[in-house]
Order: C-alpha cells, then sequence, then structure tokens
C-alpha cells in the first residue's frame, strides 16, 4: 500500500494539467459559530435581501453569490453587515476563489512521438488492486474513455451552475463535458487525461497502461475545463471522496484512500479556511493527497495554496526528461517527478478519433 501510495506522485503534474485558483471572484463564503445538519435559521435571516443569494450552504458555512445587477460586493460592508445581522453567530467571510485552467502548451503525439519515462521497472512492485480507491478531482471522465478504466466508481459533478458548461449545476452526472471544435477552451478533457496515468489502459496494456491499473478510480467534477470552478467547490469535492456528508449530494460509494488534485492559487495566497478543513479531514482519516507545486516558473510552492494547505500533503514538482526540475515548475515542494511531454489517454482516443 505505501509503494503505490509514493508512485501516484507521478501523475500530478504534466506540462499542461495544473490547473490555477485566480483572486478574481464574485462570490463570498459566510462562516458560522454554530452547525446544523439544515441551516434553516440562516435562509430565513437572508431571506429579505435582493443583492444576493444563497448558492449553496453546508455545515455552518454559506456560499453567497450576487442576484441581478449586483455585480460586485465591497466586502468590508458585506462583513458589517452580517455582523449586525448575525451576532455572535456569525464568525467571518472569505472569498471563494474561482478555478480556472492553464492553456496547454503540450504537444500531443501517439503513441510516444517525443515523450519519455522513467527508466525503472514500478510495476514490479506489483500493478495495484482494486481494493485501492483513487479520487481525481478534476474535469471528470469523458463517458467514451469508460472502456478504458477497469475499476470505476461512481463520482459525482459538483461544478456551480454558472460555470458548468453543461446546463445544469450539481448532479451525479461526472462527465466531461464535450467541447465544439470552434469552442476555445484553456483545458479541455484535463479529468481525463490525469485519471488515465493512473489507472487507464489501452488495448491491454500495449498501447497504454495507468500506474495503478488495478486500482479503483473515482472520478470527481470539481471545475469545468472551458470556465473554470470555485474552490469551495474543490473543498465538496474532498470530503465526497471522503465520503462525508455533504446537504443535498448523496454518499459516495467508497472512501477514498489517494486524492489527485492538480490545482494551485495563481498568486502567492494563505489556504483559505474552507479548503484547509478538507485536507485536516483527510489527515484524520489517513487519506493521502497529492497536489500540484505549481507552474509560476520558480516561485516558492510553499507560498500558494493548496500545498501550504497541511503539512502532510505531497506536493508534487515537475523535472524533464534529464531529471532537472521543469522551467515552469515552482521549488521548494515534496518531491520532483516527470511532468512534461508524458503520453496520456486522451492523446490516444483523438488521433483514432
Amino acid at each position: 500500500m505505501k509503494h503505490f501510495k509514493l508512485l501516484f506522485c507521478i501523475f500530478f503534474l504534466l506540462e499542461y494539467s495544473t490547473n490555477v485558483l485566480c483572486s478574481h471572484t464574485h462570490r463570498f463564503i459566510a462562516t458560522f459559530a454554530i452547525q446544523h445538519p439544515t441551516p434553516s435559521f440562516l435562509f430565513e435571516s437572508f431571506s429579505g435581501r435582493e443583492d444576493f443569494v444563497i448558492a449553496k450552504a453546508y455545515g455552518r458555512r454559506l456560499v453567497l453569490q450576487p442576484s441581478g445587477d449586483h455585480n460586485l460586493w465591497n466586502a468590508t460592508a458585506l462583513d458589517a453587515a452580517l455582523s449586525s445581522e448575525l451576532g455572535q453567530n456569525y464568525m467571518y467571510l472569505e472569498e471563494d476563489l474561482h478555478v480556472m485552467t492553464t492553456s496547454t502548451t503540450a504537444t500531443y503525439g501517439w503513441p510516444y512521438a517525443g515523450r519519455w519515462s522513467l527508466n525503472v521497472d514500478l510495476w514490479s512492485q506489483g500493478s495495484g488492486s482494486s481494493d485501492i480507491t483513487v479520487a481525481v478531482i478534476d474535469t471528470g471522465i469523458l463517458e467514451s474513455s469508460l472502456p478504458h478504466f477497469k475499476y470505476i466508481t461512481p463520482g459525482y459533478d459538483f461544478v456551480s451552475e454558472i460555470i458548468a458548461d453543461d446546463g445544469d449545476g450539481r448532479d451525479p452526472d461526472y462527465y466531461d463535458v464535450i467541447i465544439d471544435e470552434n469552442t476555445t477552451c484553456a483545458s479541455p478533457y484535463h479529468g481525463t487525461a490525469m485519471s488515465s496515468i493512473v489507472t487507464g489502459e489501452l488495448e491491454g496494456s500495449k498501447l497504454f497502461s495507468g500506474i495503478c491499473k488495478n486500482c479503483t478510480l473515482l472520478p470527481i467534477r470539481g471545475l469545468s475545463g472551458c470556465q473554470g470552478g470555485f474552490a469551495s467547490d474543490i473543498s465538496d469535492s474532498i470530503f465526497f471522496a471522503l465520503k462525508d456528508p455533504i446537504i443535498g449530494v448523496p454518499l459516495a460509494e467508497r472512501k477514498s484512500d489517494i486524492l489527485s488534485l492538480s490545482v494551485t492559487s495563481s498568486t502567492p495566497a494563505a489556504c483559505p479556511s474552507y479548503l484547509a478543513s478538507a485536507f485536516s479531514r483527510a489527515a484524520e482519516l489517513n487519506v493521502t493527497v497529492v497536489v500540484a507545486a505549481g507552474n509560476q516558473h520558480g516561485d516558492n510552492a510553499r507560498n500558494y495554496f493548496p500545498c501550504n494547505c497541511h503539512p502532510d500533503v505531497i506536493c508534487v514538482m515537475s523535472s524533464d526528461s534529464n531529471g532537472m526540475l521543469s522551467s515552469f515548475s515552482n521549488r521548494y515542494g515534496t518531491v520532483a517527478v516527470p511532468g512534461q511531454s508524458i503520453p496520456v489517454l486522451t492523446s490516444a482516443l483523438e488521433d483514432q478519433a
């Protein structure tokens, strides 16, 4: 088990894999001192307001979203209003950071044009077990890719409706959205690429096989490949993978053993509390969490989240075929692994289409 947890470091920092959590947002998260299974008292407190609506509620938190023409808020004024209206029940206000994918710089080739790998036999330690569940929190997976995953357990779509690209909000449809050829999309089918490096397989391992081809994949759609998502959706995705209850969402069928997240803040930032609480919960359950160090071209990865969300996260940097850190990768992470010009399943599916 320990061997496989370490091996999973290898799939998180492809050259085009890192998504960016941007500081620009129009949503806020209000945290309260008391927790209710259904926070009806919070809904009642805000029922008369016209400047924002409650996008979602979970535990002690509400996600507040502007309504109508109220596109911009004064965070200081909103904080003061919440404190005045709710008194000691209200604790603090945070931005719900926006998740955006970076544009791809990779040149796809198949089967192995320009590609490389470590000259080590990782499979000599085994090829995994269906008892090991790996949650890939990303853009979901293409429905057409299902035959290429031996074991899969149902995931969930946590992307907020306003940026979901699929015409609706949260639902059990964890499949990635097919992108029109005329649509400009920064990171299409990113979740399928990440998932394939974990458990994917093409033509009985002859063309392509993931590191843990016998492990069970839990695909979670936490962001859109074209419009991104919100950090609170990523937080909920983590709790779902841990089989923790989320209001309005069924429990996952299995608790994950390993979490994969390829997200990072676009500028140096402390980890928001609502995201840190999810990583703390994973640590409590002894779940291994692997995150990207970020692609800010040599900055200190510990100045960005989620690398700074919890001391137990494995913060993965990217190395090139010469064993050197990639020029785009941040520094001072936990480990450096092959992170550019690596074959992925989406390349093959596109070329064979």
